[in-house]
């Protein structure tokens, strides 16, 4: 193996362990610094999530049109080595902050671990008992049959600081990406109609007289599911963990997209495999004026709302540890 070849695979290991201290530390540590107990900052803290996420799609835009630009036409080396400048410069006035910075102290409680640790063997040894049967609000934070969907107007109208609890913002996301799976559906349908309609089955190269507009409506919806899901997951993952596990809780967001990452992988390899024993072709082959992506998009939408109605079971029981930060 070449020199080059080393250094190119010793540096995607230098990311990824970078970014594994990084991701979720960062997030808990920028969001510590908002004060609990002060109202303004409260609801400050409730935006920066939001903030975050759109800072991080901000850079991949600019990465994406500007580094990109910068890669083909003029040098490789520049391309990286202005990410690599750029890093310098943050974490030189990330250090040059120390001073002001809010750190939280460590608190006189147990090890958190030992924590959850009691819960596991408390439920080990009462699982065959049976809770008592309540009402619906003795299950739920108080006032949140109230909150709206929309953010900003929620905040106005329920005073709360983030407007919609963390749990609402994540099934308002995972409701939206069902929604535009179906949409992506129903477009790739009407793109196969047009190209049977011209006989460009057989033409992969050619091109579907469609306009790239028919392609917004799903894009927008689900860039819109993410940030919701994305924002809401952080906030959840970070207010419901003990302050001594914010850290991990973000990690164990985190894990959600690494994981989802494998099981998409793994479900296309099954259905390309069975789609090609069991039909003419398979969805996913060369030609996609030959292939079926509308039925992968249904799938995939079936699938969320499989996950919208386990998730919606799953919150009912659920009680937030701390109302006032949700």
């Amino acid at each position: 193996m070449r020199l080059q070849e080393v250094l190119f695979f010793v540096s995607l290991y230098l990311v990824a362990i970078a970014q594994s201290g990084h991701k979720p530390c960062v997030q808990a540590f920028g969001a510590d610094q908002f004060d609990e107990n002060d109202p303004e900052e409260c609801i400050a803290k409730s935006s920066f999530f939001n903030w975050w996420y759109f800072c991080m799609c901000g850079g991949t835009l600019m990465t994406v049109q500007f580094l990109n630009y910068v890669q083909d036409n003029l040098s490789w080396g520049l391309g990286f080595g202005i990410p690599c400048i750029s890093m310098i410069i943050a974490l030189i006035v990330y250090l040059s902050g120390t001073t002001t910075y809010r750190f939280m102290t460590k608190s006189n409680e147990e090890s958190p671990f030992v924590r959850i640790g009691r819960v596991f063997l408390v439920a080990g040894k009462n699982w065959r008992k049976k809770i008592q049967g309540g009402t619906g609000k003795s299950r739920s934070v108080e006032g949140s049959e109230q909150f709206r969907v929309l953010v900003p107007f929620a905040r106005t109208i329920t005073g709360k600081p983030s407007g919609i609890t963390t749990l609402q913002r994540i099934g308002t996301g995972v409701s939206l990406s069902a929604i535009s799976m179906i949409t992506a559906a129903l477009v790739e349908q009407k793109r196969l109609e047009v190209v049977s309609e011209h006989g460009l089955v057989d033409k992969p190269d050619a091109p579907v007289p469609m306009s790239i507009w028919w392609l917004i409506p799903q894009y927008s919806l689900f860039g819109v599911s993410e940030a919701f899901t994305m924002v809401g997951l952080q906030e959840f993952f970070y207010s419901q963990v003990p302050p001594e596990l914010r850290s991990v809780g973000l990690s164990l967001y985190l894990s959600v997209f690494g994981l989802g990452n494998f099981l998409s992988s793994f479900t296309i390899s099954i259905i390309d495999k069975l789609s090609s024993k069991y039909m003419d072709r398979s969805w996913f082959t060369d030609n996609l004026n030959q292939a079926h992506l509308d039925y992968f998009y249904w799938l995939l939408a079936g699938m969320s709302l499989v996950a919208l109605l386990a998730f919606q079971l799953s919150t009912k029981a659920y009680i937030y540890r701390r109302s006032n930060t949700v």
